[in-house]
């Protein structure tokens, strides 16, 4: 397994934890089993949530004091879709070449 071949090198994991239903659980697994296999696990970052505050609390209470619960903050929304709307027209001259386009497409 791929978490065996980088045990050797004594690295710190961080385990970046779910803070939806049934976060807990899923976390705390995965947190206990990194410490069955050697790791040690410095730090557990919650992406923010509706019960990601309660959820944070639960898994500090269930952790080593040493390791630290973050909830990072919500994300910015995506911005609104845009549509672009054109509707004028160029002409476009080469030599031996004319090239007149109107435009009146929206994309």
């Amino acid at each position: 397994m791929q978490c065996d071949c980088w045990r050797p090198l004594r690295l710190p994991a961080i385990l970046v934890a779910d803070a939806r239903l049934g976060g807990i659980s899923t976390s705390m697994s995965a947190y206990e089993t990194l410490l069955m296999r050697g790791y040690d696990v410095p730090l557990i970052v919650l992406a923010a949530g509706s019960h990601s505050d309660s959820n944070s609390q639960a898994i500090k209470a269930n952790v080593n004091p040493g390791t630290q619960v973050v909830v990072l903050p919500q994300p910015l929304p995506a911005p609104p879709q845009i549509r672009y709307v054109a509707s004028t027209a160029f002409s476009l001259q080469m030599p031996g070449v004319k090239v007149t386009l109107g435009l009146g497409a929206q994309w």
